[in-house]
Formats: structure tokens, sequence, C-alpha cells
């Protein structure tokens, strides 16, 4: 007999809280099945427990009310059939506000249950809140457990956390600034703008065993806008874990970064706002179209609403995705997926785009014209782009950094890595009598090298100190009769990466830390 209308009402603030309490719960648990687990396990207990215990004191019943709101619930829909059975009047709007005169008068009225669950909701949500910013795991860093204070007179820090804000105490000062101090990072050019500053990052894990696995070790380089800088680096050096310390996925264990003058220590809130990332992993809904991504990634990164589906659709048609506007994320193909991606990563404008292995798993015609998108939109950004394809970063990058077990070995433009580090030119010539080749090229570079020589093909490797000889003897080659065609190549950048890796002490220390390297170091 009570009214319809209390009993939806009571439903719906009763399904407010308990949205508010799963997410509030899903900020404690690092596993989807624990949390599930834990939560319907709790749940139906306290409900089914306190729908056979009637004789609890006001006190408690108010209590147990204000912490859990099943509880409450349960309370609330005693009251109706109570209301029911003894005044065979029911709860109205006209008396929502008395308790049933027949009960013990223990029991709550039927509206302040309801300003229990408003209540519950608004405590769940604020949980929800503040245990995402303290609990290490919930993606980003973490908060000591007074933040909400204000105030650095408490240094409580939450289980599981690191200092973010003090240098490692096993960090060398000497390999931070080798690199730069052995000339292996290039001056970057008069009127560059950085646009991301990393200063001496460093994230350390602790494996099964309790040892420190350090992923990124004391790693320090600027970036600059309006280019693209190219991460380079074998299995484990620690490129997809430094993107994952700047965007703030992962914790900082020290050191820290300027974005475009927002510290990461202390900004990542608002860092946040102007980063765009495609991971290495496709993070699509199956059951999302392309377009709904894009409009709900242009509705999160703050684009206003009478543009987004025009800057979606011109987004989709830039990375070739025109076509499949309405396809499902399912049904795509892992070329396509990996569009989406970087769409996903460019959508909203940021000023800061991270791109980790955008081109794995397209076709050439595809990874080509990504590559004509990303060299038009870095202009007033700074892209990062890691690769394991060396002619993509040779093409896209303006400056190359490679990073070996978590440090910086080198930085510079491609020029630069070929120039110091390339084993030399290669000298190819077509002639049907390569001995006087060989004579007049020795007589320019006397310390080049003959790599192959047969009847109508000669090659030989000359050093990149040699270069100022170079008019002069192919001018006299080009004069010879016997000579149908001639080249010469510039090393390239794979080569320049096999040598740097294969010696692995260009940087001082390089050889300690690969012995000491272990495989389950992070990458």
């Amino acid at each position: 007999k009570s009214g319809a209308t209390l009993s939806l009402l009571l439903v719906a603030l009763f399904t407010c809280s308990m949205i508010a309490l799963v997410v509030c719960m899903s900020t404690l648990f690092a596993k989807a099945k624990v949390g599930v687990t834990f939560y319907t396990f709790a749940v139906m207990t306290s409900a089914v427990l306190f729908n056979y215990v009637t004789n609890v004191a006001l006190s408690l019943r108010v209590f147990l009310s204000l912490v859990w709101s099943p509880i409450t619930f349960v309370f609330a829909f005693q009251e109706l059939n109570a209301a029911d059975a003894y005044d065979k009047q029911g709860i109205h709007w006209s008396n929502m506000n008395q308790p049933v005169q027949s009960l013990d008068g223990s029991n709550l009225s039927l509206l302040s249950s309801m300003v229990i669950l408003v209540f519950n909701t608004i405590l769940y949500s604020m949980l929800a809140m503040y245990f995402n910013r303290i609990i290490s795991g919930n993606g980003g860093r973490t908060k000591t457990c007074c933040y909400c204070f204000g105030s650095t007179l408490f240094t409580i820090k939450p289980w599981g956390s690191n200092n973010n804000t003090t240098r490692h105490d096993d960090i060398n000062d000497d390999d931070i600034n080798d690199a730069c101090a052995n000339g292996n990072v290039e001056p970057p050019e008069i009127g560059l703008t950085v646009g991301v500053s990393i200063q001496q990052l460093c994230k350390v894990f602790k494996s099964v065993g309790g040892a420190e696995v350090r992923a990124v070790d004391g790693f320090s380089l600027d970036m600059y806008d309006s280019q693209v800088t190219a991460l380079l680096g074998h299995n484990g050096a620690g490129k997809t874990t430094t993107m994952s310390l700047l965007t703030g996925m992962v914790g900082v264990t020290s050191g820290d970064a300027d974005v475009y003058g927002l510290s990461l220590s202390k900004d990542m809130d608002d860092i946040r706002k102007i980063v765009g990332i495609c991971t290495q992993h496709n993070l699509l809904w199956e059951k999302l179209t392309v377009l709904e991504h894009l409009q709900l990634f242009g509705a999160i990164r703050g684009t206003p609403n009478m543009l987004i589906d025009q800057e979606a659709i011109d987004l989709a048609t830039k990375v070739g995705l025109g076509t499949k506007l309405h396809a499902h994320a399912m049904s795509l193909s892992g070329g396509m997926k990996r569009k989406l991606s970087v769409a996903l990563a460019l959508i909203g404008n940021p000023r800061v785009v991270f791109l980790d292995e955008p081109t794995a798993g397209m076709d050439p015609e595809s990874r080509h014209e990504l590559w004509n998108l990303i060299t038009d939109m870095k202009r007033g950004r700074t892209v990062v782009l890691t690769t394991h394809h060396m002619d993509e970063a040779d093409l896209l990058g303006d400056r190359i950094a490679i990073m070996s077990h978590g440090k910086l070995q080198v930085c510079g433009s491609s020029l630069f890595l070929k120039r110091r580090f390339g084993v030399g030119y290669n000298l190819t010539i077509d002639t049907s009598i390569p001995k006087d080749v060989v004579h007049i090229v020795q007589k320019h570079v006397d310390d080049a090298i003959v790599n192959e020589m047969t009847d109508d093909l000669l090659s030989m490797s000359l050093k990149m100190s040699s270069q100022p000889s170079f008019p002069d003897m192919l001018d006299e080659i080009d004069s010879l009769q016997h000579v149908s065609s001639f080249g010469l190549e510039m090393p390239t950048l794979e080569e320049v990466f096999i040598r740097l890796s294969q010696a692995g002490d260009v940087v001082k220390g390089g050889a300690e830390r690969r012995r000491k390297s272990s495989s389950s170091l992070l990458h």
C-alpha cells in the first residue's frame, strides 16, 4: 500500500550509492576478479544477515547505515514491509518522516534512510577520489595521506609508493653526464624551444626475489617543440617505461621532468590535459565505432561539442579510416586499430604526443601515409616516437636518442650519429679494370679498404674522416673511360644502432651494466 513513487525513489538512491561504492572499491584492488569476489561476498552477506536480524539498537542501526549502504537499503525495505503489515496504510509522502509506530522504536523513518543513502553516495565518491590519489597502482603518482589538507607537516607515505622528489641514493652523477661529457650529445640548433626536459629520471622496480631492477636509470634529455624525437633502444632499454613515467601511468622513483613549464612531480593533472599517447598495445572498446572512439576522447580532451564531430571525421580521414567511421573496433584489422590509436592520441590538439611503435602491424603504404601525417602535425607540438624500424626513425626523427639499460647513450640528428659512430662510407664502382680504380682511391684515401672486387664490380670502405678528399677522388674516377657508374653511400642508421648495441661501453659503465642486466628487466 506504500506509494510506488517512494519505492522507485528509494531504489534509485540505492542504485546511485552502489555505483559510488563499486567505484570506491575498485581503487582498493589491483585485480578485477578479486575485487568482484570481495564486493559480492560483502554485499550479499550483509544484506542477508540484517534481513533476519531485526533487533538492532537505534544507535548501531544509524552507524551501520552510514557506513554500508546495502544495510541502509535493507532497513528501509523492512520499514516499508512493517508499514504494510502493522499500520495497514503503508508509507506515503505525507508520513515518510515518521517511523512505524508498532515497532520497538529502534527503526529509522523512510526519509532518514533516503537521506543516509544520499550521504553514502557522497561519502563513497569522495573516498574513491581520495584512494585513487594515495594508493599505489591506480595509474600515476601517489600522494601523501594528508595531501588534501595542503600541509607538508605530515609526510606519511602510502604503502608501495616511492619518494617522487628525491634522487635515488645509488644514482651516479658521472653516469648521468657521461653522454654529454663524451661528446655523444649533439648541441641543439639555436632558437629551438624546449618542450619536454627530463632531469635524472629514475624508475626502480622490485623483482620477485626482492632485488631492484632499474628500468630507467638517471635518464636526462631535452625534447624540442615542433620536432620529432625518436627514442630508440633494444628490447628492455626503458623506452616504454620512460613514456609511462612522463604520462603518469607509472610513478617515478626519483628525478623530475618539465613539460611546457609544468612539473612532473607537482602538476601531473595539468600535464595530462596537454598530452596524447598512442600506447604499444591498442586500448580500444570492441563495441564502440571509430567515430564513437574519437568523439569520446575528444570530449575527454575538452574539445567543444560543436567541433567534436568535424574534428573526428577529419582526423579519421587523415589516418585512412574515413570509410570506417561506423565500423566497430572489433571488426578492424590490426593495422587499422593502430591507425585509430594514433588518431586518439592526436584528437583534441595536445601539445605533447607520445607514439609508442605506432606503425607496428601496418602495411608499407599505410606506414608512409602515417609518416606524412606525423611530419605535418609536428608543428607546434613535441612528438616523441619509439620504433624498431630504423628507416622510420631516420626519416621522421629530427633528433634521435638511443637508450641502453635505462641510460642515455647518444643523442643527435641522424647525420650526427652517422658521422660519429658510422663505420664509414661505402664506395661502389662498375668498372672493367678494378685495380686501376683501387690505385686511384688509395692515392686520395690511403686507408681505404677493399670489401669486394670482381671483374666488373668494386666495393670499398672509406673512413668518415676522409670526406675532404672525396671531391678530387670522385672527379678522377669519373674521368676514367672504363668506369660505367659509381655510387657513394653513407652508413645507415641501422648500422650505427647495431654498432652501438654491440659495443655496449660507449657510455662509461655500459659493459658493467650489461653484465648485471637481467632477463627480467622491464621495458
